[in-house]
């Protein structure tokens, strides 16, 4: 090794390089955290057992907990991805002409990026999971229900949408 590698600026560089590496690793590990979490809430959550009062009270707070635990997980990971960020961002300048320090730091950058989609992935898919499954379960109990109408609940960031809407399809049916 030679040049700027082996002087002080160097060596805090190296041990720069390690600390942003076990804050990936630990990034990895928190977006694995949510996607795990994200996975538990779809068991968790049931809009059609919380409307028909099957284990309402404890399936609310079931959800509440789940909800909790993922918005707790994704505050963590974004600390972690503002510290990866501001550290991959010091290590390029203290990698200044030095080749080999900017190849390590390209390297731990590309990592970083690879987890950003990765997370970004995580979250667009739980998103789709719990739209198809408000969907089916919204066909279920009204399997007449127009496409408007299955669209209304589906994007709906009210919860008690789905319940509402439930609710008439019920009194309608009742009506008959």
């Amino acid at each position: 090794m030679g040049g700027v590698g082996n002087g002080q600026q160097g060596g805090d560089f190296w041990s720069e390089l390690t600390n942003t590496n076990q804050n990936l690793t630990l990034l990895q590990e928190q977006i694995q955290a949510v996607r795990s979490a994200h996975q538990k809430s779809l068991v968790c959550h049931s809009p059609l057992l919380a409307f028909r009062g099957v284990g309402a009270n404890t399936q609310s707070a079931t959800d509440s907990q789940a909800s909790m635990q993922v918005d707790q997980l994704n505050s963590e990971a974004k600390i972690t991805r503002e510290q990866c960020k501001n550290q991959i961002k010091q290590l390029f300048k203290m990698a200044k002409g030095d080749r080999a320090m900017k190849a390590q730091v390209e390297t731990a950058k590309t990592r970083f990026t690879g987890l950003l989609n990765e997370h970004q992935v995580v979250e667009k898919e739980s998103r789709k999971k719990v739209k198809d499954r408000v969907e089916r379960q919204y066909r279920i109990v009204n399997p007449q229900a127009t496409e408007e109408e299955v669209r209304q609940v589906t994007e709906s960031d009210n919860p008690q949408v789905f319940s509402q809407a439930v609710s008439t399809f019920i009194w309608a049916q009742d009506q008959r």
